[in-house]
């Protein structure tokens, strides 16, 4: 019901209209037109555009695929849990763990959510939003990336993106 919900707020705004298809090698996933992209060896960043010159981050969405032979492990739950130990492990607390499902070929996985500053090194203030999942030998992370003040805004877009990936 949420993922209809979702959809109708969507079309109504006309998120779903200004779209484009990224394809990959193993997925395609679908953001709005005015994203950047940028490709790294596994890794897929989509970025939103910054609002104005007070505007100092670009909420972003990454997809990272690892293959499962290099993880040491062959559970998603096992993958999961070691991503938890390792961020509680860098003394980021207050990490909430759910089961998660999407789109229309139902992404099945987790999602972890988390605030730190960690990764800018105590500059920025980060919210971040994490699906993990599993699919032909690899796990994916999708990971939604923002300032805590903007995150309600752009979450609506990065769910959208993520309900549309279609894994090949």
């Amino acid at each position: 019901m949420r993922y209809i919900a979702l959809l109708l707020v969507l079309f109504s705004t006309g998120l779903l209209a200004q779209t484009q298809t990224i394809s990959e090698p193993d997925y395609s996933i679908k953001c709005p037109v005015n994203w950047t992209t940028a490709r790294y060896e596994g890794v897929l960043a989509l970025m939103a555009p910054q609002t104005g010159a007070n505007d100092k981050f670009s909420e972003n969405l990454n997809v990272v695929s690892q293959q499962v032979a290099t993880t040491g492990t062959q559970s998603l739950d096992a993958y999961v849990s070691a991503n938890i130990t390792q961020l509680e492990g860098m003394g980021i607390s207050g990490i909430q763990r759910n089961e998660y499902i999407a789109g229309k070929k139902k992404l099945k996985g987790y999602l972890i959510t988390y605030t730190t500053n960690i990764f800018t090194k105590g500059v920025i203030d980060q919210k971040l939003w994490q699906v993990f999942t599993q699919f032909n030998g690899k796990f994916f992370v999708i990971t939604y990336s923002s300032i805590p003040e903007t995150f309600a805004q752009y979450l609506p877009q990065m769910e959208m993106a993520v309900a549309t990936i279609v894994f090949k």
